[in-house]
């Protein structure tokens, strides 16, 4: 039978059950003092809480479990770390300590005028100070300069080309010192603007850097030049639109160079300009402007040109800013813009060159494919329609660089030319109904398509390097008489041809065996190049089969690598002058082994390139290198 399992209650001694009466043996039992403890009470009162049934509990047999001395201990470090930590933070926010940098222990002020006039030379005083008992360690100064502001030079030399940073070392305590700079103001009327000053520093108490910053703000209050622009305040798509540029200046300074630079609607043309522009801007040149007494005669720019259709805004703005270059920065100091409320025409008219409507690139010796597109959507015929396509390209000694003598036109249109300055010609061809009978009477819902080919010359027809511009314009017209007689015209979307560097990529490959089953490839890759100067070429190649790489004993220009584990080659050059056409880079490819399914030892090489007069990227392929095929130049 298993053990009874003891029960234990807390209630009290039934006292109705009989008492035994106990007898105690005392030895040597002494008198107890009045105030002792009744041990018999306290007997009895022991039994009551520890006793059920009369019987009182074996204490050998309760278990007292103790707590582990490693946890007592790290629960007495985590307490401890957290009252210091707590003591740390309270001690550096709220207890003034010595080590703590102070807010305004660092002066740092700039001196010097707020409104500023255009033109005009100012001087500004940059004022640092360590205002504290220590040492201020890597001080450094640096400036952002309002956009209107010109650096000119400064009492301390800076340390980087952009003037705008100054290495003050160690401030010492109580050390004060200052920066003057020197400028001249080239903003706008009523620019705002500010100096942001930046000061950082290493206390010498406090493990960081810091930073003190200020601004101050300046305005452009007084400026001698202003810019007007007038024109129509309704145009309708194909018409002629006439802009006039106003420029003033009503002081006695003018500078080295200033220019007009328009910004022209979507889809505006300029047909024609007085003074004829060059590169869509007018120039300005002090040296031919009066300077000891005020000019009081406007300068004056006309431009004539048309909308095509492809605009669907209502009110198209046409914007001009007078811009002062200085220094490689370039100032804008006037604007002036005009909204103009265009009307639709009912006839569709564009242009398309080698299937884009918009501008694009090209190089000497390529095709310009031209397509004129003409639909009339009106609900009226056209009478006696006259289409013109006039292209206005770069030019040498009155000789165009398109090539007018190979153009290809199936209709024969007649073509006239006419010299646009010292720079430009400009090629106008002319369909009218005895080229196209349809254009006779032009039907509603009728339409038409003229296509021609022309080329641009390369180097072997004319001399690129005397080109002096780089941009071929496109614009086609139509003028036609309507059902009341009166005769009207409109225009196409204008295209704009870039003309970028002809660079040019060959590749040679002189095959020698040198075993039964092994071949020395001596390749050389050339590039030519005869219209503007290129830069940050990059040629890329990858390898093919079991080869070794030999690196070329003379190297052309720039830097030859070969990566043996992703089989690549890499050839780069900072830059092509035009003074260099031809680069040649000679290298040598072993083939240690034949395989009879390789056919390719070097693939395609990809060349990219940067324009440096146009900059326009240059990206395209170069030929491969085949086994078994010989691969000289042509």
């Amino acid at each position: 039978m298993p053990e009874q399992i003891r029960k234990f209650s807390s209630k009290p001694i039934d006292d109705d059950k009989p008492k035994k009466k106990r007898i105690y043996r005392r030895k040597h039992i002494s008198a107890l003092p009045a105030k002792s403890i009744n041990k018999r009470q306290l007997s009895k009162n022991l039994a009551s809480i520890y006793s059920d049934d009369g019987q009182m509990p074996d204490m050998r047999k309760i278990k007292v479990k103790k707590s582990h001395p490693l946890m007592r201990g790290l629960f007495t470090v985590i307490i401890i770390g957290g009252l210091l930590a707590i003591a740390a933070w309270s001690g550096f926010f709220v207890l003034p300590g010595q080590n703590r940098p102070a807010e305004d222990g660092v002066g740092l002020v700039v001196e010097g005028p707020e409104n500023n006039t255009v033109g005009l030379e100012y001087t500004y005083n940059i004022v640092y100070e360590n205002k504290q008992n220590i040492k201020l360690n890597n001080a450094i100064l640096s400036i952002k300069y309002p956009e209107s502001f010109a650096f000119l030079s400064s009492s301390m030399a800076s340390d980087n080309t952009g003037h705008t940073e100054w290495n003050l070392g160690t401030l010492m305590p109580h050390q004060k010192g200052n920066i003057t700079i020197i400028g001249k103001t080239y903003g706008a009327l009523d620019q705002e603007g500010s100096w942001r000053i930046f000061l950082n520093y290493e206390p010498e108490n406090f493990n960081s850097e810091l930073q003190k910053v200020i601004t101050f703000k300046t305005v452009v209050n007084e400026s001698p030049f202003s810019v007007t622009l007038s024109g129509p305040e309704k145009a309708t798509v194909g018409q002629d639109v006439k802009y006039t540029v106003t420029v003033r200046n009503t002081g006695t300074w003018w500078p080295e160079r200033l220019e007009v630079v328009p910004a022209w609607p979507p889809y505006f043309y300029p047909v024609s300009s007085d003074p004829i522009m060059e590169k869509n801007k007018w120039a300005i040149l002090g040296s031919s402007m009066p300077s000891s007494t005020v000019s009081t005669e406007p300068l004056v720019f006309n431009v004539i040109g048309k909308f095509s259709d492809n605009q669907e805004a209502e009110d198209i703005p046409a914007k001009i800013a007078l811009v002062l270059p200085y220094s490689g920065e370039f100032y804008q100091v006037a604007e002036a813009s005009l909204g103009t409320e265009l009307a639709k025409n009912n006839i569709n008219l564009s242009l398309a060159i080698n299937g884009s409507l918009r501008d694009i690139t090209s190089q000497p010796g390529d095709f310009l494919n031209i397509t004129v597109g003409l639909k009339n959507t009106s609900p009226e015929d056209l009478n006696k329609a006259v289409v013109k396509l006039t292209l206005t390209a770069p030019s040498v000694k009155r000789q165009s660089v398109l090539d007018w003598a190979e153009i290809t036109d199936q209709n024969n249109g007649d073509v006239r030319g006419e010299q646009v300055g010292d720079t430009l010609r400009k090629g106008i061809i002319t369909w009218s109904s005895a080229k196209i009978p349809d254009l006779a009477k032009f039907k509603t819902g009728q339409e038409l398509n003229i296509d021609l080919r022309l080329p641009i010359k390369d180097g072997k027809k004319i001399d690129l390097t005397t080109l002096k511009e780089f941009k071929i314009s496109a614009f086609a017209e139509i003028e036609f008489i309507n059902a009341s007689g009166l005769k009207q015209s409109m225009g196409s979307n204008p295209v704009t041809i870039t003309l970028d560097s002809d660079l040019n990529f060959d590749r040679r490959d002189e095959v020698s065996p040198i075993g039964l089953d092994k071949e020395k490839h001596d390749i050389t890759w050339v590039l030519t190049n005869n219209f503007h100067p290129v830069k940050d070429i990059k040629l890329t190649a990858n390898l093919y089969g079991d080869v070794t790489v030999e690196n070329p004993t003379e190297l052309p220009a720039g830097e030859f690598k070969y990566d043996p584990t992703e089989k690549k080659i890499t050839w780069t050059v900072a830059t092509m002058p035009e003074s260099v056409d031809v680069l040649a880079l000679p290298f040598t490819v072993i083939l240690n082994s034949k395989n009879p399914t390789q056919n390719i030892l070097v693939s395609k090489v990809h060349i990219q390139a940067e324009d440096a007069v146009s900059g326009e990227m240059l990206d395209f392929m170069g030929d491969e290198i085949m086994l078994g095929v010989k691969a000289d130049a042509d």
